[in-house]
C-alpha cells in the first residue's frame, strides 16, 4: 500500500531531527536534510509494513496546515510504498550491510526516543550523562 504522512524536521545539534506527527514512536535523524529525508522514508516504510503485517490500525494522516510548528520546524510529507519496500527487503542481503559505529544520536533526538520509550526525565538525564 502507499501512504503519505507529515514529518516534522527540526535542527538538532549537528544534524536534522525528524519525527512523525501522527506516530509517537517514529523518531529519526540525518546528518543533513537529504539524509534526514532518506531516513524518514525508510522509517515510515518499516513502520507501515510492520503495522500491515501485524494487523494494526494505521492512523489517519493530519493535514500539514493543521500542524502548529515551532519557529525552526518544517513539515514535509513523507511517502511510503510498502509493497516496493517489502520487495527491496526480500532482495537485500543483510550480511553485506555495514554500519557506522561513529554515528552519534543528538541529545534532543535521543531525549525524544527515550521519552517515547517511557523513561522519566530523571532517568533520561542519567542515561545522557553516560554519553
Amino acid at each position: 500500500m502507499e501512504y503519505a504522512f507529515p514529518a516534522i524536521f527540526f535542527p538538532d545539534d549537528n544534524c536534522i531531527g525528524v519525527y512523525f506527527y501522527d506516530m509517537k514512536d517514529c523518531v529519526t535523524f540525518g546528518r543533513n536534510f537529504d539524509e534526514a529525508v532518506y531516513m524518514a522514508e525508510d522509517l515510515l516504510n518499516l513502520v507501515m509494513l510492520d503495522a500491515e503485517e501485524e494487523g494494526q490500525d494505521i492512523p489517519t494522516p493530519t493535514e500539514p496546515k493543521n500542524i502548529i510548528l515551532d519557529d525552526k520546524e518544517k513539515v514535509v510529507m513523507i511517502r511510503a510504498d510498502t509493497e516496493a519496500y517489502a520487495a527491496m527487503l526480500a532482495k537485500k542481503n543483510f550480511n553485506e550491510v555495514e554500519y557506522d559505529d561513529e554515528v552519534e544520536i543528538p541529545t534532543k533526538t535521543a531525549t525524544a526516543i527515550l521519552k517515547n520509550a517511557g523513561f522519566t526525565d530523571e532517568q533520561i538525564e542519567d542515561i545522557l550523562k553516560q554519553y
